[in-house]
C-alpha cells in the first residue's frame, strides 16, 4: 500500500462503501518494538479532511502508476 492507491474501508458492520486516495504514511507512537500501529492518511471521496486509518481496515482496490 502506497501513495495514490485507491483504497477501500473495510470493518464489520460497515455498510456503506467507502474509498479513499492514500496521501501519506502515519505513524502512531511508538516508532519501532512489538507495538507499533501503522495507519495511512487517506482522503476520502465525498468527504473533507484527510484521516490516519490503520492499515487493517484498508483494502487496496487499485494500485497508483
Amino acid at each position: 500500500m502506497k501513495v495514490g492507491d485507491l483504497v477501500k474501508y473495510i470493518h464489520e458492520g460497515q455498510r456503506d462503501i467507502l474509498l479513499g486516495i492514500v496521501t501519506g504514511e502515519y505513524t502512531a507512537y511508538p516508532d519501532e518494538g512489538p507495538y507499533v500501529v501503522r495507519y495511512k492518511n487517506v482522503m476520502w471521496i465525498g468527504q473533507d479532511g484527510i484521516r490516519p486509518i490503520n492499515i487493517k481496515f484498508l483494502e487496496v482496490i487499485s494500485e497508483s502508476r
